[in-house]
C-alpha cells in the first residue's frame, strides 16, 4: 500500500505545482484586466501588451524554477545530432527510412502508416 501513497502523494505535488505554476503566471494578466487603465490605444496593442507581460513572466518563471531546482537548461544548436541524439534520430529515421519506397494516398493514410 505504500508505493500507492507515495504516487499518490507525487501527482498531487505535481498537479499543485502546476496550478500553482499557471495561477503565478496569469496573475499579472488578471490584475492588468482588473485594473483597465484608460489608454489612447487601440484593443490590439493593449492585448498584445497584456500578452507579452505574461511572456515576460513565463520567461521569469522558468529561471525561478530552475534556480529552486538546480537545473541549468543547455540549449544546442539546431541540426546538432551528437548533442541531442534522441530526437535528432528519431528525426534522421524518419527523413531516410520511413519516408524511402513508401506510398500513401493522403496524410491520414500517411499517419496510419506511421502508427502501424
Amino acid at each position: 500500500m505504500k508505493p500507492e501513497k507515495s504516487k499518490e502523494r507525487h501527482v498531487f505535488a505535481a498537479l499543485l505545482r502546476m496550478g500553482l505554476y499557471t495561477m503565478i503566471v496569469l496573475t499579472p494578466l488578471m490584475i492588468v484586466a482588473l485594473l483597465h487603465p484608460k489608454t489612447d490605444h487601440g484593443f490590439v496593442y493593449t492585448v498584445g501588451k497584456n500578452f507579452a507581460l505574461v511572456g515576460f513572466t513565463i520567461v521569469a518563471m522558468q529561471f525561478v524554477l530552475s534556480a529552486h531546482y538546480r537545473f541549468a537548461p543547455k540549449p544546442v544548436g539546431i541540426r546538432m545530432a551528437n548533442q541531442k541524439g534522441r530526437v535528432e534520430r528519431a528525426i534522421s529515421y524518419v527523413r531516410t527510412s520511413f519516408f524511402a519506397a513508401r506510398q500513401f494516398a493522403d496524410i491520414d493514410d500517411l499517419n496510419r502508416q506511421a502508427i502501424a
